[in-house]
């Protein structure tokens, strides 16, 4: 009879542990999606910004919010804010596509299934962080954004 107790015990602690662990992860979520939501208004609130097409975090060397804005004059710009300002931006024309970088990834490892493409930022370079999965295997491919190259592979 003890011993059932001290099972039920461990079970509900872990219950209580997994509740509250799950409450604390959905915060950030929140969180960062607040914060998101903080930096579209910001963007918005810029006389030369039409509209924000798009909002992600790179997390590289040094996290990186990126923005793809449409300016009044139909251009297409990326930003890169570190710490609430604009250290860098992109025209859209002087970048690859991301469906190009993909395709640059699926020659350098063919058998592989892309699963996500990110733009970024390393070293004050635009690049696209490509996530592709060979034998059950993570691979990373950094394709500068500029010039095409990859740059770096590595396996997590």
């Amino acid at each position: 009879m003890k011993k059932i107790k001290y099972v039920l015990w461990a079970l509900l602690t872990c219950v209580i542990i997994l509740f509250f662990a799950s409450a604390r992860l959905f915060q950030n979520y929140l969180s960062e999606q607040a914060q998101l939501d903080r930096f579209r208004q910001s963007l918005y609130e810029l006389p030369e910004v039409e509209s924000v097409l798009e909002l992600h975090w790179f997390h590289g060397l040094v996290s990186t919010l990126v923005a793809e804005v449409e300016h009044i004059n139909g251009e297409i710009i990326y930003y890169f804010i570190q710490d609430g300002l604009v250290e860098y931006y992109f025209f859209q024309n002087d970048l690859i596509s991301e469906s190009n970088a993909g395709s640059l990834a699926q020659d350098f490892l063919p058998e592989a299934q892309i699963h996500q493409i990110t733009l970024g930022i390393l070293h004050d370079i635009p690049i696209y962080e490509i996530m592709v999965r060979l034998d059950n295997t993570l691979h990373y491919v950094i394709i500068t954004a500029l010039d095409s190259q990859i740059k770096m592979h590595f396996i997590r």
